[in-house]
């Protein structure tokens, strides 16, 4: 069992590989998120970020460290948050022989990257919505609202235009 896996790694630097989430793996490494926030070795944070990360990507990653035991084999693992907090996990061999190789490490493949909700946006410019409820970050994406603020920025400059010459003008094509 060492030797395959040392075969299955061989000639690899970094020795990460992927796990899928509808495994037993996966649960027992919440199980061990879990013990660990406990214990306070991890923040609550970090791992909520790490199962969403792994969630969205529908498998988990962890790096091989070495296989131990003599006549219990098991393989070492780490687990590795977006800030760098490093987690020891114990998997069986099998599982390890059975995952499927990452060609680089999870902050190369932008893994941690995936939990960034891409509706989620911030207005970083002084521009005051006429209207105050619902707030305009809630109500449009970030392409809708720089939309809405040219075409009231437009019908400002354009007093002269009714609102009726400007909706002919943008929405009666």
């Amino acid at each position: 069992m060492r030797d395959s896996i040392q075969n299955k790694f061989q000639g690899i630097k970094h020795k990460w590989f992927y796990l899928p989430i509808k495994s037993k793996d996966f649960h027992q490494i919440i199980d061990l998120l879990t013990q660990k926030i406990s214990r306070g070795d991890v923040t609550v944070k970090e791992s909520i970020e790490l199962i969403n990360a792994f969630k969205k990507s529908k498998k988990m990653w962890l790096k091989l460290l070495t296989v131990k035991g003599r006549s219990n084999l098991y393989c070492e693992c780490l687990l590795i948050t977006r800030k760098n907090t490093k987690i020891k996990a114990e998997l069986s061999c099998e599982s390890v022989l059975a995952s499927e190789l990452m060609m680089s490490t999870p902050k190369a493949l932008k893994l941690f990257d995936i939990v960034k909700d891409k509706s989620e946006w911030k207005k970083v410019d002084s521009f005051i919505d006429p209207i105050s409820y619902p707030p305009v970050e809630e109500e449009l994406t970030e392409c809708g609202y720089f939309l809405y603020k040219a075409f009231l920025k437009e019908k400002e400059e354009n007093k002269d235009l009714y609102e009726s010459e400007l909706y002919t003008k943008y929405w009666s094509k």
